[in-house]
């Protein structure tokens, strides 16, 4: 959709929202509550969804009516919740890790002396 119709961002803007479904919902390898295929089978309606919406119209009739900082602010918080999964300790790069006191803490810097 995106190379074809030179429309990158209108593909982006579901695949955040299915990043977060998949790390939310079945965790990592499958640790969650939810299955893979259920994940999936929700992931496919939700863009069999967005691809009615954008074929009627709606789609840009609804973005209009959401105001431009709230679209923005929504970009955001979706590019810092796929970040936020790709530093997490357990998942990837290891830069962010539980706290007791904080929730997150920067987990790269030791604390024991060596």
């Amino acid at each position: 959709m995106g190379i074809l119709a030179n429309l990158l961002l209108g593909a982006a803007s579901s695949m955040g929202a299915s990043a977060c479904l998949g790390y939310s919902f079945v965790g990592f390898n499958g640790s969650g509550p939810m299955s893979y295929r259920t994940a999936m089978a929700l992931v496919s309606n939700k863009g069999g969804a967005f691809l009615a919406m954008a074929a009627l119209g709606l789609r840009e009739k609804l973005s209009k009516l959401i105001p431009q900082s709230i679209r923005l602010a929504c970009a955001g918080g979706l590019g810092l919740c796929i970040s936020f999964v790709g530093l997490e300790v357990h998942q990837s790069v290891g830069l962010i890790g539980p706290d007791p006191s904080t929730l997150v803490t920067v987990t790269s810097c030791s604390t024991t002396i060596r």
